[in-house]
C-alpha cells in the first residue's frame, strides 16, 4: 500500500528553517554538497546556494532530484526578489498555521498568485509545484504578458488544457523553462529542485539585471545594410554570408525587413525577434548557431554562443559538414558533423550532451577513413577541427570475413560452416550484408539504431539472442544465448515477440503459448480444437484482429497469421493504454507492462489478460468483475481502484488508486 507522508511533513517542519531561510549575502567560500558533484544542475544550484536564496540539507546533501512543494518554490521565488514578507493576511483557507503562509501572502500580494484560481480557497501548500503553475508564477514575477500565441511543443494538445497556456508560452519565449529534448513541454509534470534552481537562475538573470542589456532597438523596414554577430560587422553585399536551413545553403546578395521579417534575396523570409527555429549563419568558414535575429535601422543584429564546423580540408579535398558522418564514443547515433556544437576549444554539445574532446572518442567518416577529433583550432574567420587517424568504428555489412568468433554458450561454433547469417530486428529479417554494426555492437537499419540486446541472431535457421559483443583488432567476436523460433509470430510480415499476440476465443485472452496450431486454419485453444471462425480473434498493439489465416511454418518453426483490423464487434474499443494515478493525481505508472497486476479470480493477472466491456467493469476468462475496489499491484506495492475515466477518443483508460 502507499506510504505515509506523516513522516515527510513531519521532517519537513525540522528542516524549513534549515532550507528556505532568508536570503544573505553570498560568502567567499561556496557551499559543497555531496550529492551534486556530477549533477547536470551544479552550476544553477551553485548560483542559488551561494547567493543564500536556497540552502541543503543539515547532512551536507541537496537532494537535487526530489520534487518540490507550491510552498518551498514560493518561499524560494519570494527570496530571490527579496521582497519584505507581510505581518498580516490569509489569502487561502489551507495556509494559516503553514510554514510558508508569509511568503505565500507575499506572492499574493505582489499578484504572482491569484486566489480564484485555486478551487475552494486551497492552495494545498504541500502539493508539488507542476510546470506550468511555475511558468506562471515566473512570468507574473517579471510583469510580463501572457502570449496567446502558437505554441511549439509536441504535446500542445497538453499545454492548451492548461490554464496557465499563455504564461507557459511567455515563458518559453523569454528562456525562463525550456522544453525537453522530444519537443515536449510537459505542463503537468513535477518540479525538482534541480529543476528549480535552473529556472530561478535565469528568472535571476532577467529580474536583477545581471544578465546582459540588450541593445536599444528601433523598429526597422527597409533594406539591411550591415550584419553584426560575434562583436563582428559584416557589410551585406562585400562579405561572403551564407544562410544555412536544413540543407539549402543560400548565398546573401541583400536583406530587407518588410511586416516584421527578414527578407532574403526577395525570396526566403525568417522571422525576426524568434528564439526558436532560426537558421543557422555562415560568415567566411564560420557557421553560428542562432539564437535570435532583431532587425534596428539598417542593421541585422544577431546572437550567437555557439559555432559548428562548416566545411573543413583532408588533404587536397573540402568536405560540407552537413554530409560528413559522426560516431559518439565508437557508436552510431545517425549524427553528421554538422550536429556538433562547439562550447570551446576541448568541450562540444551533441544532442544536448556535453562531451569532452580529451576524453571523449569523437569520430568522423571521411570516405570510408576514420577519424577522430581532438581540438578545435579558431582563427580568423575559421574553425579548424584537430584530425587523428582511426580505426574504423562502424561496418556497413557485416560478412563471415569480420567475424572472429561466435560463441553460444561454452561452445564456439565453427565458421567455416555457416553459410548464411541474418538478423531479426524491429519485426524484420534482414541478411547480415544488409545491416550496419558500429564498434559498440550497435545495428543501423533505415537509419534507426538497435542495441544488440534489441536483436535477434539467425544462423542457418538456429535463433539466438546476443549477450554481448566485443571488437578486437577490427573484428567482432559474439556471445550468444539460444533461444527458438517459438518465441516469435509473424503477424501480417512482421516477426512479433509471441507475448505481444493474445487469441480472444468467446471473449476470452488466451496467451500464444496456450494456442497450438494443428495445420492450416485449425488450432487447439486452452485445451480444445477449432476450426478458424469469426468468433477466433486477436488483439495485437492494443487493436482487435480478425484472423484470415493462420498456420504453422515447419522450416521457419514459426507460427504465421494474417489478419485485418477489425471495424465491428462488442470488443473493439478496448483500451489501448493504461496510466494509474495515486489520490493526489499523480502520475505513479504510465503503461501497464508486466509490474502491473490485478487481482481476479484468487490470483493476480496482468491488464493484457483482461478485456473491459466498460469503464467499471473488466472480464476475465468469460467472468465479469467489478473493476472498481480491485486491487492492484505495481512494482510490489498494493492499491485499490477507486475511480476511472475513459479517453475513448485516444483509448486510453485513466484509472485513480488509494
Amino acid at each position: 500500500m502507499k506510504k505515509s507522508f506523516l513522516s515527510f511533513v513531519v521532517m519537513a517542519a525540522f528542516l524549513i528553517s534549515m532550507v528556505f531561510a532568508q536570503p544573505m549575502a553570498a560568502t567567499a567560500d561556496a557551499i559543497s554538497f555531496t550529492d551534486v558533484k556530477n549533477h547536470w544542475a551544479i552550476t544553477y544550484i551553485n548560483n542559488l546556494t551561494n547567493l543564500g536564496y536556497l540552502k541543503g540539507y543539515p547532512d551536507k546533501t541537496f537532494k537535487p532530484d526530489n520534487n518540490m512543494t507550491r510552498a518551498e518554490f514560493t518561499t524560494a521565488l519570494i527570496n530571490c526578489m527579496e521582497i519584505s514578507l507581510p505581518a498580516t493576511g490569509n489569502s487561502f483557507a489551507d495556509t494559516g498555521t503553514h510554514w510558508g503562509k508569509k511568503y505565500i501572502e507575499a506572492a499574493v500580494k505582489q499578484g504572482i498568485l491569484e486566489v480564484d484560481e485555486y478551487p475552494q480557497g486551497l492552495f494545498k501548500p504541500d502539493s508539488t509545484i507542476k510546470r506550468s503553475e511555475a511558468a506562471a508564477m515566473l512570468v507574473r514575477a517579471l510583469g510580463k504578458a501572457p502570449d496567446e500565441g502558437k505554441l511549439v511543443f509536441t504535446d500542445a494538445d497538453q499545454v492548451e488544457r492548461s490554464m496557465y497556456r499563455d504564461y507557459i508560452k511567455t515563458a518559453y519565449d523569454i528562456g525562463l523553462i525550456s522544453g525537453f529534448p522530444d519537443g515536449t513541454f510537459a505542463p503537468f509534470r513535477d518540479m525538482t529542485r534541480a529543476q528549480v534552481c535552473t529556472v530561478l537562475t535565469k528568472f535571476l538573470d532577467q529580474y536583477d539585471g545581471t544578465a546582459p542589456v540588450p541593445p536599444v532597438v528601433t523598429p526597422a523596414t527597409g533594406p539591411i545594410k550591415t550584419v553584426t554577430i560575434a562583436d563582428k560587422s559584416y557589410t551585406v553585399g562585400q562579405n561572403i554570408i551564407t544562410i544555412k536551413y536544413g540543407f539549402s545553403d543560400i548565398k546573401v546578395v541583400s536583406m530587407s525587413v518588410l511586416n516584421d521579417a527578414l527578407q532574403v534575396n526577395g525570396s526566403y523570409v525568417f522571422a525576426l525577434n524568434s528564439t526558436a527555429n532560426n537558421p543557422d549563419i555562415v560568415v567566411g568558414n564560420t557557421r553560428y548557431v542562432v539564437s535570435k535575429m532583431v532587425a534596428s535601422g539598417d542593421k541585422l543584429l544577431v546572437y550567437s554562443d555557439v559555432y559548428k564546423i562548416n566545411m573543413f580540408d583532408v588533404g587536397a579535398h573540402r568536405y560540407n559538414s552537413d554530409f560528413v558522418k559522426l560516431y559518439i564514443n565508437s557508436s552510431n547515433k545517425e549524427n553528421y558533423l554538422s550536429d556538433m556544437e562547439i562550447l570551446d576549444a576541448t568541450t562540444v554539445r551533441i544532442n544536448k550532451q556535453t562531451y569532452d574532446l580529451s576524453k571523449d572518442k569523437i569520430t568522423i567518416d571521411v570516405q570510408n577513413t576514420f577519424y577522430d577529433i581532438t581540438k578545435i583550432t579558431f582563427t580568423d574567420g575559421d574553425i579548424i577541427p584537430q584530425l587523428t587517424k582511426t580505426d574504423p568504428v562502424v561496418f556497413k555489412g557485416l560478412y563471415i570475413t569480420d567475424i572472429a568468433a561466435i560463441f553460444v554458450g561454452t561452445k564456439t561454433l565453427d565458421l567455416s560452416k555457416i553459410t548464411r547469417i541474418d538478423f531479426i530486428i524491429d519485426g524484420q529479417r534482414y541478411i547480415s550484408s544488409e545491416v550496419t554494426i558500429d564498434a559498440s555492437a550497435n545495428f543501423t537499419i533505415n537509419r534507426q539504431v538497435f542495441s544488440p540486446d534489441k536483436v535477434t541472431m539467425v544462423i542457418d535457421d538456429m535463433y539466438y539472442t546476443i549477450s554481448h559483443v566485443q571488437v578486437l583488432e577490427g573484428k567482432f567476436v559474439f556471445y550468444m544465448q539460444e533461444t527458438t523460433a517459438t518465441d516469435y509470430v509473424i503477424f501480417n510480415g512482421v516477426y512479433r515477440d509471441y507475448a505481444e499476440i493474445k487469441i480472444l476465443k468467446d471473449s476470452v485472452v488466451y496467451d500464444m503459448d496456450r494456442v497450438v496450431v494443428i495445420e492450416l486454419n485449425v488450432l487447439r485453444i486452452g485445451g480444445k480444437q477449432y476450426t478458424l471462425d469469426n468468433t477466433i480473434k486477436c488483439r495485437v498493439d492494443g487493436k482487435l484482429w480478425d484472423i484470415t489465416s493462420v498456420d504453422w511454418d515447419a522450416k521457419r518453426q514459426v507460427t504465421i497469421i494474417k489478419a485485418t483490423e477489425s471495424k465491428t464487434g462488442t470488443l473493439l474499443n478496448q483500451p489501448s493504454k493504461y496510466v494509474f494515478f495515486d489520490d493526489r493525481s499523480r502520475n505513479i505508472k504510465d503503461g501497464a507492462d508486466s509490474t502491473v497486476t490485478i487481482y481476479a479470480n484468487r490470483k493476480w493477472i496482468t491488464f493484457d489478460q483482461i478485456l473491459i466491456p466498460d469503464p467499471t467493469t473488466f472480464s476475465y476468462n468469460g467472468n465479469n468483475y467489478n473493476l472498481i475496489g480491485s486491487s492492484v499491484r505495481i512494482d510490489r506495492n498494493e492499491y485499490e481502484i477507486y475511480d476511472t475515466a475513459w479517453q475513448g477518443r485516444d483509448k486510453i483508460m485513466n484509472i485513480y488508486l488509494q
